[in-house]
């Protein structure tokens, strides 16, 4: 891979940059001064915040992912297929909805 900069890179330099991508986000002036505040109170750096941040949230985005699946399972059934006779789960239908047209 050439480097069209004009700049050298180490190769050490090339590695780390490959194994340590970069994450840039855009941020409301009050958002900005709010994480800078932080940051120089407490010492702890960006990526800490991040990693903070990502700990709170992954178990509610996880919890949601489990309750939404759980509701839609909860409206499911098994019934047979008329025409093959196997088994299939099939959607109880919601009864605020209009019934959907007959398969021919």
């Amino acid at each position: 891979m050439a480097n069209t900069s004009g700049k050298h890179k180490p190769p050490s330099r090339i590695r780390y940059e490959k194994t340590h991508p970069t994450v840039s986000v855009r941020v409301d002036e009050t958002t900005y001064r709010q994480l800078k505040d932080l940051k120089q109170r407490s010492g702890i750096s960006m990526v800490e915040i991040l990693l903070v941040g990502l700990g709170k949230l992954a178990p509610m985005a996880g919890a949601a992912f489990y309750e939404g699946q759980m509701r839609g399972l909860s409206d499911a059934y098994a019934v047979s297929c008329p025409t093959c006779q196997d088994d299939i789960i099939d959607l109880a239908p919601d009864p605020s909805s209009k019934p959907d047209p007959p398969i021919d």
